[in-house]
């Protein structure tokens, strides 16, 4: 798949920035939608949470073989949501891969109701 182990981690790292950049304007686009400030330490925790996602993503590419550019969207699709909305979303997936059950209240946050 890789010719060299460099390109494996230049896959990686381009699986958590496209992430990190989606989640980090996903916040500020999200923010600004709703009229309210938005907060740099924020779209960079937004940011850096997609970023997890974003590897995660990328071992879903790796263990399922499906196309390259087919999984940067999704890690893009699903940073721009948010990572509680990418919990939410795959949420059934580990569910009915691993047996793991998350509450619904596992997927909930403070502000969520506001």
């Amino acid at each position: 798949m890789f010719n060299s182990s460099n390109e494996h981690w230049a896959v990686l790292a381009g699986f958590a920035l496209i992430s990190l950049i989606g989640g980090a304007l996903g916040y500020v686009m999200r923010t600004i939608d709703a009229g309210k400030k938005v907060r740099i330490s924020i779209a960079c925790l937004e940011g850096l949470s997609a970023a997890f996602f974003g590897v995660i993503m990328y071992a879903i590419y790796r263990e399922f073989n499906i196309s390259l550019w087919f999984a940067f969207g999704l890690a893009g699709l699903f940073a721009w949501a948010g990572s509680r909305a990418t919990l939410k979303a795959l949420k059934s997936l580990l569910a009915s891969r691993t047996g793991i059950k998350l509450d619904s209240e596992d997927c909930k946050h403070e502000n969520d109701s506001k």
